[in-house]
């Protein structure tokens, strides 16, 4: 297997990869792939990033080279690799499959992050590996309907058949200043979902 993954889900795709990007220290996030199976249309904006030309996106990844996507993320100065899906695409995909082969023709000494949306689980999450890793993500403030509870009983599942290295649930807010009653909230939320929290503070974005 020439790569392995580490699945970031959530619901606000470039909340995931900036709550990340904050905990993670700037000497370990060199050279990282990130693609972004999201369609949420200001997601590319949001991170400073820019999307491929139509034709390209996670479709044409293999035939794509990454070193001309480096740049830098404009919130950290952080230089790194994103792909995220063309317009062409939007609407009219499913990547499990194309990621699922994706993996035997990437090369990364650190595992490729991939952000799937809650809403696309089924279609976008492809089959985990035990070297693999699965970190999900909430913002506090956003309620659970019952299709967030269905996803996380999928996903529940799926770490339990497949195995890979779950690292719970990192809730986080946007909400700036102090907290007020968002830690109550944030145990309320990790309560509900039936995942485990990592227990760490909230973190602000």
């Amino acid at each position: 297997m020439s790569c392995h993954f580490h699945f970031l889900v959530a619901r606000h795709p470039a909340d995931a990869i900036k709550v990340l990007m904050h905990a993670t220290p700037a000497d370990q996030r060199e050279d990282e792939l990130v693609l972004v199976a999201s369609p949420e249309p200001q997601c590319a904006l949001s991170l400073g990033l820019p999307s491929l030309p139509s034709g390209g996106g996670l479709a044409g990844l293999l035939q794509e080279d990454v070193g001309d996507l480096v740049v830098p993320l404009r919130e950290t100065g952080t230089r790194f690799y994103a792909v995220f899906p063309s317009a062409a695409e939007i609407g009219r995909r499913s990547y499990a499959e194309l990621l699922d082969l994706a993996r035997f023709q990437l090369s990364s000494p650190v595992p490729v992050k991939v952000v799937v949306e809650y809403a696309r689980l089924r279609a976008d999450l492809p089959p985990m590996y035990a070297e693999d890793e699965l970190t999900c993500f909430w913002e506090v403030r956003d309620l659970l309907a019952d299709e967030d509870s269905a996803a996380f009983s999928f996903l529940a599942e799926r770490v339990e058949n497949e195995l890979p290295r779950f690292h719970g649930l990192r809730l986080y807010t946007r909400h700036q200043g102090q907290p007020g009653g968002l830690d109550e909230r944030a145990l309320s939320i990790a309560g509900l979902c039936g995942l485990c929290a990592d227990g760490g503070t909230l973190a602000q974005i």
